[in-house]
């Protein structure tokens, strides 16, 4: 297929903050789904110190042109200073889920 689709990662700090992000990705047709998960224990290093907080994952399906839009739209609504936004292209997607995933974000 010539759209790719991709599959995306984020997380916030409160359930509200994951349901807003993922309503405005779905809302302005730039991802077909959204997933929450949480909350999850994150470990990381922070401005040199080592921090842990529960957060929430996102996890967001969307066609590969979109993926500077979401850029973007994370930039102006992400919570989090320097947000996490790691994406791939899944090497199989099972061909009637690309086509719909495809059709929900041509809004």
């Amino acid at each position: 297929m010539k759209k790719k689709l991709m599959i995306g990662w984020t997380t916030v700090s409160t359930e509200r903050e994951a349901e807003e992000l993922a309503n405005g990705l779905v809302q302005e047709g730039f991802a077909a789904c959204v997933q929450i998960d949480g909350p999850i224990r994150s470990f990381y290093r922070w401005k040199g110190d080592i921090k842990s907080n529960m957060e929430y994952r996102l996890t967001v399906k969307f066609p590969g042109a979109h993926n500077d839009a979401i850029t973007k739209y994370f930039q102006k609504h992400h919570p989090y200073e320097t947000p996490a936004w790691i994406a791939c292209k899944p090497k199989d997607v099972l061909p009637a889920y690309h086509l719909w995933a495809l059709k929900q974000t041509e809004v």
